[in-house]
């Protein structure tokens, strides 16, 4: 997309106010997105799934370039007055000193718990239930790694708490390590008040977009038809066409997972580009278990032939009982 977008710009010499251009990407702000966006003049940017609603906003203020960047999703004043718990592991005085101080700026109302390693982190996640985690990868004891697989073991059947990395930035391959060990997002250092206030509107007030779990109570549900019809506005006849090509789209992603795997030699690339095109579907029409296996296909880190067998019976079951509830929910209307 963002190779389209400096092609577009160069083949056509048009500028955003000619050809307004907006971006739909399913991962955080990081610093190439940042870049190559101003450089192309592309203002506004949305994390999927999208919501019809507000879709329908941005398209609004398109033709409005000189109004400042449109921020996803976010009302005034309603980040900075919630009351957020946020727990900082960092072992730099100096760096933990930084983040505290811009998440105050941000977040006035929040309360920030540190810890100085990964096992601090651990036995603090124990005790108190918090909203988001900064975490720093390399840590005297316990890395960020670690402390983060250790937190996941540990968290209750239906809870996720968003835990960011605190990156270099520059390491080759960090980034997908974080995601795949079950970070949700990464911040490079150093960051600035932008960088922070990016991720928590991202992780705290669009929760609901980026979780698949919007109560923290409850296990995630097969099929969230409310979902579905939230994100299209209540629309029955958009509704409609979308289950239906639902139904195409993950019945596909099973006919192509079962036909990768059989191969001597399964690609992982293209197994993991699989796992993150059926997340995008299942994420943004309710199928919430679905969404979930789809996070474990496009999170792998080898190819194993018994692992990838057992996922495969996994999501094709997963596959067939999504579609009967689709069917189900197409036949109420």
């Amino acid at each position: 997309g963002l190779e389209t977008i400096q092609k577009i710009r160069n083949s056509f010499n048009l500028n955003a106010e000619e050809l307004p251009i907006m971006l739909l990407h399913s991962s955080s702000d990081d610093e190439k997105i940042i870049n190559i966006c101003e450089k192309n003049g592309v203002r506004i940017r949305m994390v999927k799934p999208i919501k019809m609603q507000d879709l329908f906003n941005k398209l609004t203020k398109i033709n409005k370039p000189h109004e400042p960047e449109i921020k996803e999703n976010q009302k005034p004043g309603e980040l900075n007055n919630q009351l957020y718990k946020i727990l900082v592991a960092e072992d730099n005085i100096v760096n933990k000193l930084l983040a505290k101080t811009v998440i105050e700026r941000i977040l006035p109302n929040a309360i920030v718990y540190e810890a100085n390693n990964g096992l601090e982190a651990v036995s603090q996640f124990r005790l108190i239930k918090v909203d988001l985690i900064l975490m720093d990868l390399q840590m005297p004891e316990m890395n960020g790694y670690e402390a983060t697989q250790n937190i996941r073991l540990i968290e209750e059947n239906g809870l996720h708490t968003p835990i960011i990395a605190l990156t270099a930035g520059n390491v080759v391959g960090e980034k997908e390590k974080c995601l795949a060990i079950g970070m949700d997002d990464f911040v490079a250092k150093p960051f600035v008040e932008k960088d922070l206030s990016d991720m928590f509107s991202k992780w705290l007030i669009n929760k609901q977009v980026n979780t698949l779990i919007q109560n923290q109570n409850e296990e995630p549900v097969r099929f969230n038809n409310e979902k579905v019809r939230d994100f299209m506005g209540n629309d029955i006849e958009t509704i409609k066409i979308v289950l239906n090509l639902t139904v195409k789209e993950i019945q596909s992603a099973d006919d192509n997972f079962k036909k990768l795997i059989s191969d001597s030699n399964p690609n992982l690339v293209a197994i993991k580009a699989l796992g993150h095109k059926l997340y995008g579907t299942a994420a943004g029409t309710g199928l919430e278990i679905l969404a979930l296996l789809a996070r474990k296909i496009e999170w792998l880190e080898k190819v194993d032939q018994k692992a990838l067998k057992k996922l495969y019976k996994e999501l094709n079951k997963e596959v067939e009982l999504s579609k009967i509830l689709i069917y189900n929910e197409l036949a109420g209307f």
